[in-house]
Parts: C-alpha cells; structure tokens; sequence
C-alpha cells in the first residue's frame, strides 16, 4: 500500500494484494469427477481517502480482481480450461487507523 496526500485530509492510495483460493467440485452422474485445486489471486486497487480525524477515514476504492478461476467441472470433464475472469469491484470504505 502505498499512500500519496493531496491536500490536507486527502489521500490517493494504490493497493496490490496477493493470495491464494481453494476450490473444490464434484459431479455424480455414471461416474464420479472430482476437482480440487488451489489458484493465486492478485488484486490492484486505487482509492481516495478522507481523514475525518487522525484515526478514523471515509473512502471510495475501485479493485480489479485478477487469477480468481470459477471452477466448471463440466468444462473440465471435456478437457477444455477456460481463463479466470477478472472481477471489477467499488466500495465505500470507513477505516479506523491505529
């Protein structure tokens, strides 16, 4: 995280988090198919960020989500693998800054 002032109780913040999701799945119909898999996720983020007081803040973050595969075990009984989807996501945050 990396956090720029712009003026007084402004700030521009850029984010990059990483980490990793488990996913499992199974289908029974003649036979049974299984999947388990672990993926790495990355998210990018900016934000604008109001300092209220010098712990608490109000803030607008746009994240795009990256490497999160939904996992489709028929696509993966056809033997084909389909690219994870990138996520976009804004929020409302309030942080308390200790």
């Amino acid at each position: 995280r990396v956090a720029f002032p712009l003026f007084s109780p402004l700030r521009l913040v850029f984010d990059v988090l990483g980490g990793g999701m488990h996913t499992s799945a199974q289908l029974e119909a003649a036979t049974t198919m299984r999947e388990t898999r672990w993926d790495s996720v990355w998210q990018l983020a900016v934000a604008l960020q109001y300092r209220v007081s010098e712990v608490f803040s109000f803030g607008l973050r746009l994240s795009e989500t990256l490497g999160a595969e939904d996992l489709d075990i028929v696509a993966f009984a056809a033997g084909e693998s389909r690219p994870g989807p990138a996520r976009t996501d804004v929020s409302l945050t309030i942080g308390y800054h200790f």
